[in-house]
């Protein structure tokens, strides 16, 4: 036993805390964890910085310094065992710290009493990794989804023991970005709204284990949901960079006409084109296509004057494509204008 200062008589002091480092060499295997306890009167356990147990003569939420045990302990409950499981994923391979803050019942306490242990198991079969991609979540655009996601895996059978996590869409009408696909606890943003399926997958390079979760967006402010796909928080604050007029892939599409278009605004191939080309049979128009956009195509004489003319309307397509459009009744003509309109979203 170690001998403290527990404070003068009839003045004790309320909390007195310790704290412990030890080195865990690997913590590949490990098959559960459990922490034991014994206190006078009350205590609170922490591992790497999270609460692995809450007394039960402790009142409950956070405890101050100045925060006594519920009751005063005596006889055999000074040495009684009070025991929690503990999620093995709070012990990794390396130096782990342990710290526990013990109460007194009040200033009048004849002593104080703490011991603990942290016991664990150890397999060297491999086991699949527990994979839980967390409850289901509903947003409105622009904003992100949370993604609750957990990994629990044993360390085996490779090394350095950490499964390989992936974030993917299944299902959905637009696409899914995030902010760190690898990690079961990120961010993802939606081109557009719907209902999305998405699906954590661990593998620990013996077992892949999945789990899906459901993302119910409901529209709102699809320009702004657009720009978060494109453009980082520092960026969209820098008007010269996220600005409706500011071209920053330098394609002169402007960020405002690249969200109509349904082009790349970080990309400077990716631009509305439409262009002449030569056929068997006379000539045609190229149009570079973008998903989920229909265009109007326009002709007239003059470029500067007279009435615009639609030529073709060209239904949306589901991936991006160069269309050909046939323009063999108007090509002999000595002059003829053409340009493309697109319905804003």
């Amino acid at each position: 036993m170690t001998t403290i200062n527990g404070g003068p008589s009839g003045a004790r002091y309320t909390t007195t805390y310790f704290r412990r480092t030890f080195n865990v060499p690997s913590v590949a295997g490990l098959r559960d964890l459990t922490v034991n306890v014994q206190r006078d009167d009350g205590a609170i356990v922490y591992l790497n910085n999270q609460e692995i147990l809450h007394d039960t003569n402790m009142p409950s939420g956070p405890a101050l310094w100045t925060t006594y045990a519920s009751v005063a302990l005596g006889g055999a409950d000074e040495h009684a065992w009070f025991s929690r499981p503990v999620s093995t994923t709070l012990l990794h391979a390396g130096l782990n710290t342990l710290a526990v803050e013990v109460h007194q019942a009040n200033a009048t306490s004849s002593d104080l009493g703490f011991d603990l242990e942290l016991i664990g198991s150890v397999s060297t079969v491999n086991a699949a990794p527990i994979v839980n991609a967390g409850p289901d979540v509903s947003i409105t655009l622009p904003a992100a989804a949370d993604l609750a996601g957990s990994v629990i895996d044993d360390g085996l059978p490779q090394s350095p023991g950490a499964p390989a996590n992936q974030w993917t869409k299944i299902s959905g009408p637009g696409t899914v970005t995030f902010d760190n696909a690898a990690a079961p606890r990120t961010r993802a943003h939606f081109s557009e709204a719907g209902t999305y399926v998405l699906r954590l997958t661990a593998n620990d390079g013996e077992f892949t284990v999945q789990d899906e979760m459901t993302v119910n967006v409901a529209p709102g402010d699809a320009y702004a949901a657009w720009k978060l796909t494109y453009f980082t928080s520092a960026e969209l604050a820098d008007p010269t960079i996220s600005g409706d007029n500011a071209d920053p892939d330098g394609d002169t599409m402007s960020n405002s006409a690249e969200f109509i278009a349904g082009t790349n605004p970080r990309n400077g191939q990716s631009y509305l084109g439409l262009g002449a080309v030569a056929t068997q049979t006379g000539a045609g128009l190229l149009l570079q296509a973008m998903p989920g956009r229909p265009y109007d195509i326009f002709t007239r004489e003059s470029v500067d004057s007279g009435i615009w003319d639609l030529l073709r309307t060209v239904q949306p397509v589901q991936n991006e494509q160069t269309i050909q459009i046939n323009i063999d009744s108007i090509a002999d003509e000595p002059g003829r204008f053409f340009k493309v309109g697109i319905p804003a979203p």
